[in-house]
């Protein structure tokens, strides 16, 4: 009996050991479920139309989402951030003395844009809430953006494949007025499109742009941006790609 006793003493500690360990590895091999953490997307444009053109800081509530200064007529993405904000500011990047503050209201799983434009004495913002959908295959989806000032009209939008004979320009887009975004239309992919922008109702151009690449399966945001006679001039923004992947 002393014997088993003996044996009993010296194989219990061994065994308590074992169970602890096997213990430990079964809770490690379990596999957490990850939670999911809701986010939004928001893609930010400066259109300050300023003789200065300094470059802007955005912050949604006091978090700065920008790493480095917009400049003007910037091409920007998409950034996921959490939609638990309230408040979008644009700061000037130099001296950080804040431009303007506007409400915003985000949703988790949805995209959004802003734009800071105007001008130094009077800033204005526009948020849009943006339908990504994907366009249909081999067609792309376009919007126009209209901030640029003193044109004295809505504008209508028109594209023009150049590398027709004899190229016709198609109004897609009507009576966009100023400060607003249109929604997004279908058109045909192209590498060589022209746009022209048009007094709504009439035929006189007040900016157009050539050499217009729009890709396929992609959507777009048109900026037309600037001030007519003025500084900086009226312009089309290069097509930025609109597309979340």
């Amino acid at each position: 009996m002393k014997i088993v006793s003996k044996f009993i003493k010296k194989i219990f500690p061994i065994m308590a050991i074992q169970l602890l360990l096997a213990i430990s590895f079964s809770s490690c091999e379990k596999t957490d479920t990850p939670i999911a953490v809701p986010t939004s997307n928001i893609m930010v444009v400066n259109a300050l139309a300023t003789a200065t053109s300094t470059p802007v800081h955005f912050y949604l509530d006091t978090q700065r989402i920008t790493m480095t200064g917009l400049a003007y007529a910037n091409t920007p993405n998409y950034v996921v951030v959490s939609p638990n904000y309230s408040a979008a500011t644009f700061k000037n990047s130099s001296t950080m003395a804040t431009i303007t503050t506007a409400p915003v209201q985000l949703t988790a799983k949805n995209s959004y844009s802003m734009f800071l434009y105007g001008t130094a004495a009077a800033p204005l913002t526009l948020f849009t809430q943006d339908d990504l959908t994907a366009p249909p295959p081999g067609k792309a989806r376009i919007r126009i953006v209209n901030l640029a000032q003193s044109v004295g009209s809505n504008v209508d939008f028109a594209v023009r494949n150049d590398y027709q004979t004899t190229p016709t320009s198609n109004v897609i887009l009507t009576n966009t007025a100023y400060g607003s975004s249109s929604s997004f239309v279908v058109v045909d992919s192209c590498t060589n499109y022209g746009i022209q922008v048009f007094a709504t109702g009439t035929s006189t151009v007040k900016v157009s742009s050539s050499k217009i690449t729009i890709l396929p399966n992609l959507n777009y945001t048109i900026l037309v941006r600037g001030i007519l006679g003025g500084t900086p001039a009226i312009a089309i923004q290069a097509p930025i790609n609109s597309t979340v992947f």
